[in-house]
């Protein structure tokens, strides 16, 4: 009686001590090192790698994601749901206006950079098919 009286007293104050947990997802990591970018919540966010005090820097309808670094540090290019379906969107690292680069009636969803900043890398399922497509920082496919 005593071993469950005491298992019992453990499960509930580990149970009553705990905090409310979040969970972030896909981070990464800007080109310098500096900064991670990560989805929360249905955001964009960055901080510091050192820690510290977070910063929201989108907060559109639907949801954020895939967030990734362009390799000049520039860029942010992720995946948004504003219209219901993922497109693809790009913005500046230090913030500014959100620019909408896909409008396609499936979903777009970032997956990587050119080497050069110019154009983000993306699958769709188009045509019936899952394949890369790749569309340039000013729009087009």
């Amino acid at each position: 009686m005593k071993k469950l009286s005491f298992l019992f007293l453990f499960l509930t104050t580990i149970l009553t001590a705990q905090t409310d947990i979040y969970f972030t997802s896909k981070p990464s990591l800007s080109p310098d090192g500096s900064k991670i970018v990560f989805s929360f919540d249905g955001d964009l966010w960055t901080v510091s790698n050192n820690g510290g005090q977070s910063l929201r820097i989108t907060a559109m309808q639907g949801d954020e994601t895939d967030a990734l670094y362009s390799p000049d540090g520039k860029l942010i290019a992720f995946t948004g749901s504003e219209d219901g379906n993922q497109n693809v969107y790009v913005m500046p690292v230090g913030g500014g206006e959100i620019k909408q680069l896909t409008y396609y009636d499936r979903n777009d969803a970032v997956s990587s950079w050119s080497w050069d900043s110019k154009f983000i890398y993306f699958t769709s399922n188009r045509y019936n098919r899952m394949s890369t497509y790749k569309v340039s920082i000013y729009g087009g496919t």
